[in-house]
């Protein structure tokens, strides 16, 4: 399982607040699947980002809280009231609605191609995540920092 492990703060530097915790269960190209489970710290984000089409499909993804709670941000909707305030080392955002995702919830991603991510409530999160293959040469970030 340790092979399949994977920490990071995604080039931005500060892990505390952008970065995540993770186990790969699979990510078959050859089938195209894609299963993981993230862990976030309390108040944790993931980099704002979206998945665009390579020689693979643009990934198509949906989220189950296990622990905790997360803000489940997008692009799509109407820019939600009441919004976490963003760690300065992110930077802007253009995911303005989000639904507060609680375990047991299910929510996928609302359009493919678009800007999404998640941050954790004050106890922190852990989320599984189920895609079609995700092929890191689609992943796009907002901020420019951010790679992997």
């Amino acid at each position: 399982m340790a092979k399949d492990m994977w920490i990071t703060d995604f080039g931005i530097g500060d892990f505390e607040n952008v970065g995540m915790g993770g186990i790969f269960w699979i990510n078959d190209p050859e089938y195209r699947y894609f299963a993981h489970a993230i862990y976030l710290l309390p108040g944790q984000m993931i980099p704002e980002h979206a998945h665009v089409a390579t020689e693979f499909p643009a990934k198509h993804e949906s989220w189950m809280v296990e622990k905790g709670w997360v803000y489940n941000f997008s692009e799509i909707g109407d820019k939600t009231p009441n919004a976490p305030a963003i760690p300065a080392a992110h930077g802007p955002i253009r995911s303005k609605n989000f639904a507060v995702q609680k375990v047991g919830d299910v929510l996928r991603l609302k359009k493919l191609g678009t800007f999404h991510f998640m941050m954790a409530g004050p106890e922190g999160a852990i989320v599984d995540e189920w895609a079609c293959y995700h092929d890191n040469a689609g992943l796009r970030f907002t901020n420019q920092k951010a790679s992997l």
